[in-house]
């Protein structure tokens, strides 16, 4: 395979992303539809006998029947020549593998990522289809946080026939492999749930639960020796926690809790068991700038005789925050705090700079450096029987004495900068979404159908929300979805109620 070439006449390679033993990922071009696309490509002139061909074909099989969104999408498959090719969604993050050479995860967001792969496994579980390669290399996240479950190369179809358990090899990676994998023994959805379990250990304390020198090492502790409780490597994680793993890492088969099951005790402990997103307390509503008082010394001025009284000294300006009274009485609807807040802030910003020019302007003109509306200032006084005017002039006559006046440094004020809260907002309301479809418990496969064809369209409908894509027409287009849904009878009325009011939360956001 090179760069540039043309695969079924269709898809046109770019760069190579990785490879394996089952054969290589390119990024490539769907020429017809003109979009990016993934392409893995298996020569099959290098196949070593037909257990290695019949299993791409049961790839291509399996893939086709996989609709989650936590799943990478399939959307083409077949052979080209001496080429087998699988076509895939291209996903724009990162892998759980490169996230993990960080350090561990925060114990919330593991959780979050364990809770998506097990729902993902619940899935293809109901489908007769196992992954056997649960690892933090096929598990992707992106950029907008979905996670994605990748290469179901070596997933089978659970109903093979004997001959070709009998010739099956070990497959996987030591690591995250289960006791019955390691020793070359039938696999089951049981399989998948130990290595979840081992996943589950790796985000929390960075490390799987069986470390060796080598692969041989590591599945003999894997089949005989006990597993590390997960409060021993990392203290403070929570029992629940705990002891759900140490469930799903028992060495026997039956004794594990099914995909679901963990789905279900990870969603309780990743959320609220409400769907309200709750933003974080905002500071005190009352933000109280210090007292800005500018005053001007009295002005004692000697005028020329006949002149006026000078002008008055200018009272000195405060400025103070004025809080709402507290008393009772009807009060109209409430902004969000972080409105008022801003507002606020706004306000009192534009009432100091009113201050400061009110100063600058009466001090200008008490200096006669901003002439007064009208004609020129003609001071009188009353009573008198000399000419009823003075006029002020241009130069100070001999022995006026000017005040010397001086304006004290004002403080600066400054607006801080808003934060995003419409933004964080409209996170928790889709958030809340999330929430009501973890809650939702189908009790059977059609339901559970229904379950997948919601959340795939509310994954792919909140991202074009958060990025602001025709917010409104995802949302409406959603609720279609869903609304349909609820009158097949597939969705049930509580699950339903729950929808529609956190949806209308989202609505009331975009």
């Amino acid at each position: 395979m090179h760069a540039g070439a043309l695969i079924a006449g269709r898809y046109r390679l770019s760069h190579l992303i990785g490879a394996g033993s089952m054969g290589q990922v390119w990024r490539a071009t769907d020429e017809r539809l003109r979009r990016d696309v993934a392409v893995k490509v298996v020569d099959l002139t290098q196949a070593t006998g037909p257990v290695t061909a019949g299993r791409f074909e049961r790839e291509v099989v399996a893939t086709a029947q996989l609709n989650h969104p936590a799943i990478v999408t399939t959307f083409d498959g077949g052979t080209d020549g001496d080429l087998a090719y699988l076509v895939m969604e291209l996903l724009d993050g990162v892998s759980l593998a490169a996230l993990l050479h960080r350090g561990p995860l925060p114990v919330r967001e593991a959780v979050r990522i364990g809770g998506e792969v097990a729902r993902a496994l619940e899935a293809t579980h109901l489908i007769g289809i196992v992954h056997r390669d649960i690892k933090p290399g096929n598990v992707m996240v992106t950029r907008t946080g979905h996670v994605k479950v990748l290469d179901f190369g070596i997933a089978r179809l659970t109903a093979e026939t004997a001959a070709e358990q009998a010739t099956r090899d070990v497959l996987g990676t030591a690591a995250y492999m289960s006791p019955e994998q390691a020793k070359g023994e039938p696999v089951g959805a049981a399989s998948d749930v130990y290595s979840l379990g081992c996943l589950l250990v790796a985000m929390v304390t960075g490390r799987p639960p069986f470390v060796g020198p080598n692969s041989v090492a590591i599945a003999q502790q894997q089949v005989s020796a006990a597993p590390p409780r997960l409060r021993q490597l990392r203290p403070g994680v929570p029992q629940p926690l705990d002891a759900l793993v140490a469930a799903m890492l028992a060495k026997d088969p039956a004794a594990r809790p099914t995909a679901a099951d963990v789905a279900r005790s990870l969603a309780g402990l990743a959320v609220p068991p409400e769907p309200t997103a709750v933003l974080p307390p905002a500071p005190s509503g009352t933000a109280v700038l210090p007292p800005v008082t500018a005053v001007l010394p009295p002005a004692t001025a000697v005028l020329p005789p006949g002149a006026g009284p000078a002008p008055a000294p200018v009272a000195s300006a405060r400025l103070r925050d004025v809080s709402a009274d507290p008393g009772g009485g009807p009060h109209p609807p409430q902004r969000p705090r972080w409105f008022r807040r801003g507002v606020r802030w706004v306000l009192l910003a534009m009432g100091g700079l009113v201050v400061v020019l009110g100063v600058v302007l009466a001090g200008n003109r008490l200096l006669g450096l901003v002439p007064q509306s009208g004609a020129a200032a003609t001071p009188t006084r009353t009573p008198t029987t000399r000419p009823p005017t003075a006029t002020r002039p241009t130069t100070p006559a001999p022995g006026l004495q000017w005040p010397s006046i001086q304006l004290p440094t004002l403080p600066t004020i400054q607006v801080p900068s808003l934060p995003s809260a419409g933004e964080a907002a409209l996170r928790g309301a889709v958030e809340g979404v999330n929430t009501v479809l973890d809650s939702w418990a189908p009790a059977d496969p059609a339901a559970v159908q229904a379950k997948s064809t919601v959340r795939q369209a509310w994954a792919k409908a909140s991202e074009k929300i958060l990025a602001g894509q025709n917010a409104e027409r995802e949302l409406a287009g959603f609720a279609a979805t869903v609304d349909r849904l609820h009158d097949k009878g597939s969705i049930p009325q509580g699950t339903y109620v729950a929808l529609t009011v956190a949806l209308q939360a989202v609505r009331v956001l975009v």
